[in-house]
């Protein structure tokens, strides 16, 4: 393998106006005698340097690489004319996506932003104690429902006790009770 300084290459300056002042120019860039698919051989670097290169930090390279926007080879190197060409491809289509005049996409874009404004309010009022499950008062309720009831069905036998009343005159009082408590089930 032979080296190619960045001096020479005057391809990827053109491309981006120019190296990062971050890029240091005592770096160099392998070449490989493999692959000509252009009767050039491409360029190859390690993360640390397509990241400088480029101006940014190697959480960005890692972050591309694992969402397929360039590709690392075997070797864990970069061909830089091919990842740079996606790289700025991708800037390109997200500049212009972040710029569109699309109603469209501004409404989805809100509707996104309101929902995620929406989900953080309720989680604040839940911390806050201001928010409850709908689960937890729903088992409260039945509860308290469930000892109404129960209450409602035990009053013949106890006014009966008290107030000696026969055993119709109850028998009616607990048809009219159990009748109430039905129509409110339904």
């Amino acid at each position: 393998m032979k080296n190619l300084s960045v001096t020479s290459a005057n391809d990827f300056d053109d491309i981006l106006g120019g190296s990062p002042a971050s890029f240091e120019t005592n770096r160099s860039f392998e070449t490989s005698a493999s692959e000509k698919p252009t009767g050039k051989r491409p360029w190859l670097a390690r993360e640390p340097d397509l990241a400088a290169f480029w101006g940014v930090d190697g959480r960005t390279v890692r972050k591309l690489v694992s969402e397929a926007a360039i590709e690392k080879l075997e070797d864990g190197r970069f061909d830089v004319s091919e990842c740079t060409k996606r790289y700025l491809k991708r800037l390109v289509v997200s500049a212009k996506v972040r710029n569109s005049n699309d109603p469209e996409l501004r409404a989805q874009k809100l509707r996104i932003a309101q929902e995620q404004a929406d989900q953080l309010e309720l989680k604040n009022q839940e911390k806050r104690g201001e928010l409850v499950s709908a689960k937890d008062v729903e088992s409260e309720w039945a509860d308290v429902l469930r000892t109404v009831r129960a209450g409602l069905l035990a009053v013949p036998a106890r006014v009966g006790a008290r107030l000696a009343l026969p055993q119709t005159h109850l028998s009616e009082i607990d048809i009219e009770i159990r009748a109430v408590l039905k129509e409110l089930g339904e």
